[in-house]
């Protein structure tokens, strides 16, 4: 015998499935054991508002509705009823206080226990309250015995029949099955009625909606019956939720307090599901919608992660600024006004509430800039907001360096400047890989934006020759030629002028020249040269003759001829050196006398070689002992070299 089943796909209907038995004798009339407890115990319920059901149980199939009543405290102005099984409609408010409302049944005919809830808000906070509704099912169970045999079926307390089987050798008995039922009794023979398993687990939340910029706690009861209806008692319910944390207590016999903690978070949709373990049919979901909070700040959004110079004009990128809340969550908001720092924005232009958006356009060429900083500002809502969009420069156009002229000893290491650009002139920070034709590349090191020190050990030659170096950067491939030139066997000429100081406010021109040759030895890293220089300098000044106030004006001249050493080192792409001489000094006066004596000089250099000379500044005293002396001199000039045969370049051999 069989109920008709459903069509939707995945809804087991009540199929009470009877294999053929040829029953030679009346069954027995008492009941089988045990079939009374299958309707024992009465229809749980419980909670502060107070639901009742006329009639107390539904027949499914045969009884359309049940009238609900819910007792409630007179400042409960509404109330909302929810169903585990079928729905609740028409609830309306009774003139003597209290409410009503009409349960309707589920289409399914298999029996089963609907959980029906209600909640509300009264002066004191969230109540609630619910009750459990047996719902029988019905059908026609089909027996197959032998023709004219009288067949009864107990069900419960409940005994259906008798018929009498027919010619075709099968009873069709009326049946009804109450929830928790699973086998029908004919004598002492249990029958499986094949009936599906059916929820027995309902849970609603006590509020519908939360604000997602704060800290929320939720209040969800969670109601669970035994199969009959009746409170289940012992089993806790598994409380799952898709965010949070949850603590769950028993506050009667079938309901369970949830407290669920929501932290800030995204807003829209936080589900609760509430389970009983090893049912798996036993499952509620509670939804709570996660609202905005009011307008924070002002967020920034880019269409990309940063802008990359590879394009051929200057590119617009799409600016998004949102209203959000504490968490981050847009919401409506008031005009925004937006600026730029590198970079120019448009007008922006409001797409959603709280959603505007403009372009912004970024120039290719952007040098040693590194981002550019969009502000945005809501002046109705006193807020703002910033967000910067990092610049990044295209591939690797060119790797170049600088002109050096170095000194090649073998020895001593030569510091050069690589600069790597994309085709805009924007830094690339990706170092080039260096190589020597003769010398040796010991490092390539990043010194600032696209500018990486290169330390370069020079071969050792014995005449001014050159050295290749080859730079790779990406797809760029390059070359330098260095000018290399012996540590040794040069002469210098030395072209000066400039302006000497002397004591008294003594002031006037002044020129120099300088014959250097260098040592054949000297500590690593120096490089030794005697000096043999002269000097002339004119100086002016003003004095006051005693005794009449009378100023005259004192005119002054020196020269010399000096000898001494220098010592040079290189700095950096720079020639510093320092450099001391003694000799004697001719020094005229007018109105005085002229006279000579011995004198001094000392001098600080700083000089960048250059392939023809090496321009340079020099500061120096001249000491002596008469009139202006001694003297601060500050000149100008440059150093003119030339190469003294040394033989052949072992480089070449």
């Amino acid at each position: 015998m069989a109920l008709p089943r459903r069509a939707e796909p995945g809804v087991h209907a009540l199929l009470w499935v009877i294999a053929s038995v040829l029953l030679a004798t009346p069954a027995p009339a008492r009941a089988a054991p045990g079939a009374r407890a299958a309707e024992g115990g009465a229809p749980a319920g419980g909670g502060a508002l107070k639901l009742s059901a006329r009639p107390t149980r539904l027949v499914l199939g045969q009884d359309g509705t049940a009238e609900l009543r819910i007792w409630a405290p007179p400042e409960v102005e509404e109330l909302t009823l929810s169903a585990s099984a079928g729905r609740v409609e028409g609830v309306r408010r009774l003139p003597n206080g209290g409410f009503a409302a009409r349960y309707r049944p589920p289409a399914e005919r298999f029996p089963q226990v609907a959980i029906i809830a209600a909640t509300a808000r009264g002066a004191a906070g969230p109540l609630d309250g619910w009750m459990a509704l047996p719902l029988y099912g019905q059908g026609d169970a089909k027996v197959r015995a032998s023709p004219g045999q009288s067949i009864t079926l107990r069900i419960g307390d409940r005994a259906f029949g008798p018929r009498i089987v027919g010619e075709d050798g099968l009873a069709v008995i009326p049946v009804v099955v109450p929830p928790g039922v699973h086998e029908a009794h004919h004598g002492f023979r249990p029958i499986d009625l094949h009936v599906p398993e059916t929820p027995l687990v309902h849970a609603v939340a006590l509020r519908a909606t939360v604000q997602a910029d704060r800290q929320e706690q939720v209040r969800v009861v969670a109601y669970v019956v035994a199969p009959h209806g009746a409170a289940r008692r012992g089993d806790v319910p598994v409380v799952e939720p898709s965010r949070g944390s949850v603590s769950v207590s028993a506050r009667e016999a079938g309901a369970y307090e949830v407290l669920w903690t929501l932290p800030p978070g995204p807003a829209g949709e936080e589900r609760l599901a509430v389970r009983l373990a090893g049912a798996p049919a036993s499952k509620a979901l509670v939804r709570v919608g996660v609202v905005p909070g009011r307008a924070a700040a002002v967020a920034l959004a880019f269409d990309r992660e940063a802008f990359v110079a590879d394009g051929d004009a200057p590119a617009e990128v799409v600016v998004t600024a949102r209203m959000v809340d504490a968490a981050g969550n847009p919401t409506p908001g008031g005009a925004v006004t937006l600026g730029a720092e590198g970079g120019t924005i448009s007008r922006p232009v409001e797409r959603a509430p709280g959603v505007h958006e403009a372009r912004l356009v970024v120039p290719q060429k952007f040098g040693s800039r590194r981002e550019v900083l969009v502000t945005a500002r809501a002046e109705a809502e006193g807020l703002s907001g910033s967000r910067a969009l990092p610049l990044l420069p295209g591939p690797p156009a060119s790797a170049r360096v600088e002109e050096r002229v170095i000194v090649a000893d073998g020895v001593r290491e030569a510091t050069l400047r690589a600069t790597v650009q994309d085709r805009y002139g924007n830094p690339v920070t990706q170092a080039p890989v260096v190589t020597a034709a003769r010398g040796k590349v010991l490092e390539v090191a990043p010194a600032s934006e696209g500018v990486y020190r290169v330390r370069y050990l020079p071969p050792m030659v014995a005449a001014r020759s050159e050295d290749s170096l080859a730079f790779a950067a990406g797809d760029v491939r390059s070359r330098k030629t260095l000018v290399l030139v012996p540590p040794r066997g040069r002469d210098g000429l030395l072209l000066a002028a400039g302006v000497a100081a002397g004591r008294g406010g003594a002031l006037g021109p002044r020129v120099g020249l300088a014959l250097e040759r260098d040592l054949a030895s000297a500590p690593a890293g120096l490089l030794l040269s005697l000096r043999l220089e002269a000097e002339w300098m004119g100086q002016r000044r003003r004095r006051e003759l005693a005794g009449d106030g009378e100023e005259v004006e004192i005119t002054s001249s020196a020269g010399g001829l000096l000898a001494g050493v220098s010592a040079r080192r290189e700095l950096g792409g720079l020639t510093a050196w320092v450099a001391g001489s003694a000799g004697l000094v001719l020094e005229s006066s007018h109105p005085g006398d002229a006279g000579a004596a011995p004198g001094g000089r000392l001098s600080l250099g700083l000089g960048r070689p250059q392939q023809r000379g090496m321009p340079f500044v020099e500061a120096a005293l001249l000491a002596a002992g008469r009139g202006a002396l001694p003297a601060f001199t500050f000149s100008v000039g440059v150093r003119l070299g030339r190469e003294r045969s040394h033989g052949d370049d072992p480089d070449r051999r």
